[in-house]
């Protein structure tokens, strides 16, 4: 009688480097290498340790700063240390060698961002995908603005990879992709293709455990599938913008620096992380070779031009070693970037549109481009100005809020600038503000609009700031108002009387929906990949009838520090 065959799981988090890595020059592609971190140096593979260090838990840090600063609840806690491991091994295959970083625990935080190979992990676990042998067990899709989540798509259950790839739209880019293996599979169990790491659960026969000796023949296995990969079959899977492979973003990268300095260019720096409140950022710095000059007014606004003014012909290299600093109120640091992680760049380049955004180079479609261009030179209004009125009534209204007991007892020292600029903006022209003003459709809750021009039939939203997040939201706030008011019109209409007291149109068609965004940080640019994101609001808007408009407002500063110093001067 036949045994049967026993197979263990082993989870693995695998990232391919950039071709410049190999295991004799760990110091490129390791942040803080540390000769002394090397537990193991094996004629096969190399383990390196990530150091760790004693703190408290971030949330109590957050608990002891925010909600309760007596008693020292610290006290009554140990601080924790948190390590890890990284395996460096090198591959042959077909006579080029790869090199791969296997990370366990705080490992992941030993590689350098950009020595890791970022389509890997997608289109291995695509290609496994379109191989049929696996199924969809959750997938994700967004699009990417920095590194923006400005959509989600998640199925809980599985689904075909047919079904999948027709509810992908033409304007979605697949972020993740995480899939269970066919029942009886001998080779894996699951596995999860991000953008750069794959993280997969590879089965071993039991007598092949412990399994370091045997990862070369299954490493190989996945370097056939990343490299059979076609441009076709990229394409199912990022139908808005396909990411670019290694050593096409290298010729990029070199086109780069001579595009920085044409002017017909779209380049220009943007925040590229958004976990922090951009409205709180008072002054731009650089630090250049190295230095930082203290004394050196900061800029208002991230411009890429004050940068090319301090670095007039910078190399790639100092894209990489240069630095926007953004400093808070107080003047403190509170982000830093290097000036290649910041620059957001759309220009063709031989057979079409590229865009760099995050370090990660995508490519559409030239006639795609200039259509969602168009669209939205159209529907934005050049000619908008701000009354000097309401301009000044804000400034002073937030200068006033900074005053109150509220604001001064707070711990946060929020302002709800946002809500003062809309009670002035109202005032002033003589719209019906409609701020936090909530209707029930359907269950949920649905804010009609921030302000509302009774005489033009036009819905006004707006945000500050043109993070993806706050985009996101004022776009679909927006859209999920005008569709309630065309889809439930004698509801949407007596429940807007209800909750304001107004009387609007019994017909939506002709109706305004006006995004107004508030920017004082960066130009007047949205991405294209957040282009993207409200075009689908665009035209679904159209079909129902409304007209859409585009507002920017840049003259207005809503920083009370900066209010209060001119004043004493």
């Amino acid at each position: 009688m036949t045994q049967k065959v026993k197979y263990i799981s082993v989870p693995l988090t695998i990232s391919l480097l950039t071709e410049d890595c190999t295991k004799d020059n760990l110091e490129i592609f390791i942040s803080d290498y540390k000769e002394e971190n090397i537990i193991l140096r094996d004629c096969n593979y190399i383990l390196y340790k990530k150091n760790g260090y004693k703190d408290y838990p971030k949330w109590l840090k957050d608990f002891q700063k925010k909600v309760l600063k007596k008693p020292k609840i610290e006290n009554f806690y140990n601080k924790t240390i948190s390590e890890g491991l990284t395996i460096i091994k090198e591959v042959n295959y077909n006579d080029n060698n790869y090199t791969f970083a296997i990370n366990f625990g705080q490992g992941r935080h030993n590689i350098i961002k950009d020595k890791i190979n970022n389509t890997f992990g997608i289109f291995v676990a695509q290609k496994i995908l379109l191989n049929k042998q696996a199924r969809v067990k959750i997938a994700q899709s967004r699009s990417i603005e920095g590194d923006p989540v400005n959509k989600n798509r998640m199925f809980a259950n599985e689904i075909d990879q047919e079904t999948l790839f027709s509810l992908l739209d033409s304007d979605e880019a697949m972020r993740e992709l995480n899939l269970l293996a066919d029942k009886g599979s001998t080779d894996f169990s699951s596995v999860i293709g991000k953008y750069g790491p794959l993280n997969i659960k590879l089965k071993f026969k039991q007598d092949e455990i412990p399994c370091i000796k045997h990862l070369d023949k299954r490493i190989i296995e996945l370097i056939e599938l990343y490299n059979s990969i076609t441009d076709e079959q990229v394409a199912l899977l990022f139908k808005g913008l396909q990411p670019v492979k290694k050593d096409k973003s290298e010729e990029l990268y070199e086109s780069l620096c001579k595009k920085l300095l044409d002017k017909n260019n779209k380049i220009y720096l943007f925040e590229p992380e958004m976990d922090y409140d951009f409205m709180r950022i008072s002054g731009v710095k650089y630090k250049i070779d190295g230095n930082l000059d203290k004394d050196e007014k900061p800029y208002t606004k991230l411009d890429l031009n004050d940068y090319l003014n301090l670095k007039n012909n910078p190399a790639l290299e100092d894209l990489k070693n240069d630095y926007v600093i953004l400093l808070d109120e107080d003047d403190n640091i509170c982000k830093c970037w290097n000036i290649l992680e910041a620059l957001y760049g759309e220009f063709k380049y031989e057979d079409g549109i590229y865009i760099l955004s995050n370090e990660i180079w995508h490519k559409v479609e030239e006639n795609k481009y200039n259509r969602i261009n168009n669209i939205i030179k159209n529907i934005t209004d050049k000619n908008f100005v701000l009354k000097e009125d309401i301009k000044i009534n804000t400034i002073k209204e937030i200068i006033n809020y900074t005053k109150t007991d509220k604001y001064k007892n707070s711990t946060d020292k929020k302002i709800p600038r946002e809500g003062l600029f809309n009670i002035e903006f109202a005032k002033s022209n003589g719209y019906i503000l409609l701020d936090k003003k909530l209707i029930n459709i359907d269950g949920d809750p649905i804010e009609v609009c921030d302000s509302y021009n009774q005489n033009g039939k036009e819905f006004i939203h707006a945000k500050i700031g043109t993070s993806a997040d706050k985009l996101t939201h004022l776009f679909a706030q927006g859209y999920a108002s005008a569709r309630a008011y065309k889809m439930d019109t004698e509801n949407y209409i007596n429940k807007v009387k209800v909750a304001t007291g107004i009387n609007i149109s019994d017909t939506p068609v002709g109706a305004t929906v006006n995004y107004l965004i508030i920017n004082s940080k960066k130009v007047n640019e949205l991405t294209f990949l957040s282009k993207m994101t409200l075009i689908e609001k665009i035209e679904n808007l159209q079909a129902f009838g409304f007209k859409v408009k585009l507002t920017w407002i840049n003259d207005i500063d809503l920083y009370p520090k900066k209010i209060e110093d001119n004043e004493n001067e």
